[in-house]
């Protein structure tokens, strides 16, 4: 922790602003966390199920996992259709997933040493 504190300090030294400090220091610094955060909300939100259900009236409005249960009937159920809609469900978490890996990486290995 202290060596992060010593990279700041540096940069103030050598006549960076602090808005350089946190653009040039702080937030590369943070950006594996940031990446991790970003993706976890957005996984909550898309999975969200409840919620939505519970204050939204109009089909427009409610997400995919609330508009996929409208196939799923008392008696019946389009099983065609829903797993068609829930294939297509996974294809954005997935490329959020694939696009923040790479930070996941960098933050499993910043803290780690050789030897």
């Amino acid at each position: 922790m202290r060596a992060k504190a010593l990279v700041a300090e540096a940069a103030i030294v050598d006549g960076a602003s602090p808005w350089q400090v946190y653009w040039r220091v702080a937030l590369p610094l943070a950006a594996p966390a940031l990446a991790t955060l970003g993706t976890f909300t957005f996984l909550a939100g898309w999975n969200s199920f409840l919620w939505p259900l519970i204050v939204t009236h109009s089909l427009e409005m409610r997400p995919l996992t609330v508009g996929l249960a409208v196939f799923q009937g008392q008696f019946s159920t389009e099983w065609t259709v829903l797993m068609a809609g829930l294939t297509l469900g996974t294809i954005p978490p997935i490329l959020v997933f694939l696009l923040a890996q790479r930070y996941f990486i960098q933050g499993l290995t910043l803290g780690s040493l050789k030897g």
